[in-house]
């Protein structure tokens, strides 16, 4: 199914950053309250790595009114919304992001994140708790982390950690609501949005049946996906099995049945280059992990020609034995769909 869906034809149908912003605040009634109730906050020094996006925007200006001393970075430059950093540096924090920072501008930030020596550390993805590990930061009293991909970082290098980290990836709002539904269904949002297409009489393969995978699975067959789970996890699978679903281990074996691919594991390398030869013709790639890496994005574009035929999709052709041609489309380079 095509969906033909209303897009802004003139400067008068286009939302200020100001009135997205308002309005997100008006809706952000949790925020609010925890702000206004909150404890002395003046002066407080507190480094953020996070999605620079409205809704983040909302806490971030609040903690400014409250007297913080914010220093922000981003956890991914693909998130980055510019009109949030210009609002948030105009509003007294010391940020450096911009969308599509390079891997060095990137890093860089988040080395002056470290060494503008906070107390507090608001992280994504464990990158700046680890820097500050790294480069033996002493001002750190406690951090917070919002990612899978980060705490399973964190616990890693446990052993390195001098202060307390409060995992908020595990609190009920985080796992049971964002990632057990919102992430599957922004990201599916996000798939009809850009591509004007919906899952109807198409293979949808999610690999990964954690909280967000399993959000994913039921955003793609509510919106007419034929479903098969992968997963390594042979309790993923019972799970997976038991709610109707079609589930094996074998990655390969599902990739040839896909017309649509999703991955949601949190770990690098899922799909490799390798694997685009056992992709159908007109098949798209997605990620919805914190992390790009889980799609090989810069090795598949290095070995296949490939153009861009609509805004965050990029059409790869992969040439066949008998000379013929396939094309297999990836969405927003592999970043998070629901976010990028």
């Amino acid at each position: 199914i095509y969906l033909e869906m209303e897009r802004p034809q003139a400067t008068g149908d286009a939302v200020s950053y100001e009135a997205e912003f308002s309005w997100a605040s008006r809706q952000s009634q949790l925020t609010q309250k925890a702000l206004k109730s909150s404890f002395a906050l003046e002066n407080i020094r507190i480094a953020f790595c996070i999605h620079l996006d409205v809704k983040n925007a909302v806490c971030l200006r609040g903690l400014l009114d409250r007297g913080c001393k914010l220093f922000i970075t981003t956890c991914n430059p693909a998130t980055v919304r510019d009109e949030v950093v210009a609002d948030l540096r105009q509003h007294g924090a010391e940020i450096v992001a911009w969308k599509h920072m390079n891997e060095k501008d990137w890093d860089d930030s988040i080395t002056q994140a470290a060494k503008w020596n906070p107390a507090y550390l608001c992280d994504m993805g464990g990158k700046l708790t680890l820097r500050c590990v790294e480069l033996g930061i002493k001002s750190v009293v406690v951090s917070m982390e919002g990612t899978g991909s980060g705490i399973h970082a964190l616990k890693e290098n446990s052993s390195k950690l001098s202060w307390p980290v409060f995992d908020w990836n595990d609190i009920p709002l985080k796992e049971g609501i964002h990632n057990r539904h919102m992430v599957g269904i922004s990201a599916t949002h996000a798939f009809f949005n850009r591509t004007r297409l919906t899952f109807h009489g198409r293979h949808v393969v999610v690999v990964g049946f954690g909280p967000v995978g399993e959000g994913c699975v039921e955003a793609a067959q509510f919106y007419g996906g034929s479903i098969t789970v992968v997963d390594r996890d042979p309790a993923a699978l019972l799970r997976a099995r038991y709610a109707g679903y079609q589930a094996t281990d074998s990655l390969e074996d599902a990739l040839r049945l896909a017309d649509v691919v999703i991955t949601a594991t949190g770990a690098p390398h899922i799909i490799k280059q390798r694997h685009m030869e056992l992709l159908k013709d007109g098949c798209f790639l997605m990620n919805v992990g914190h992390f790009a890496f889980e799609i090989e994005t810069p090795s598949i574009y290095d070995s296949f020609e490939h153009r861009t035929v609509l805004p965050y999709v990029e059409e790869i052709i992969v040439p066949q034995q008998d000379a013929s041609k396939k094309f297999v489309f990836m969405f927003s380079d592999g970043q998070m769909a629901n976010l990028t």
